[in-house]
């Protein structure tokens, strides 16, 4: 694997000297480098905390595990990258749509029960709440790749395409 050798990368994708495996490790690092917020890796200062630092970690830690399951879950390593993004993309539609809808409902039953409840809401978050706050964010990516990996498992081989036919 390249990291800044851009010249030594692309002879080799001339050349096709490149495997599914060496693409899974690109991938696992593109997914990495966009989605952790590099400040939140550093020490606490005044716009990160430790839960910024402890979200950033796991989310790496679940990244890591999910792509590699939605590999292993893949019919044909071949062919896994082209896969991978197309069942990503219309899982992540699938789970944005789902989640808005879902937090759209819980904001309307919270506003209500607050109004008619006379609850007061905080306006500070506590530990309890950012810890089931931060278990909800894992529990989400780990359902999502969970996802991504079963629709991979099920799109056919391609000799059974042919065969079929």
């Amino acid at each position: 694997m390249y990291f800044l050798s851009i010249d030594h990368l692309r002879t080799s994708l001339s050349e096709e000297d490149h495997s599914p495996r060496q693409d899974l490790a690109y991938l696992i690092g593109l997914f990495i480098v966009s989605a952790t917020p590099f400040g939140s890796l550093t020490f606490t200062t005044e716009m990160t905390n430790w839960w910024d630092t402890l979200y950033s970690l796991g989310s790496i830690a679940v990244i890591i595990w999910g792509i590699r399951f939605c590999f292993r879950s893949n019919n044909e390593p071949s062919l896994f990258l082209s896969r991978f993004v197309a069942v990503g993309f219309v899982t992540a539609v699938r789970f944005a749509l789902f989640l808005g809808i879902a937090m759209l409902l819980g904001s309307l039953a919270l506003g209500l029960s607050a109004a008619f409840l006379d609850i007061d809401i905080p306006t500070e978050h506590s530990r309890a709440f950012t810890v089931v706050f931060l278990l909800a964010f894992f529990l989400v990516e780990i359902l999502y790749y969970w996802r991504v990996g079963v629709q991979l498992s099920r799109v056919a081989k391609p000799e059974l395409i042919r065969t079929e036919s």
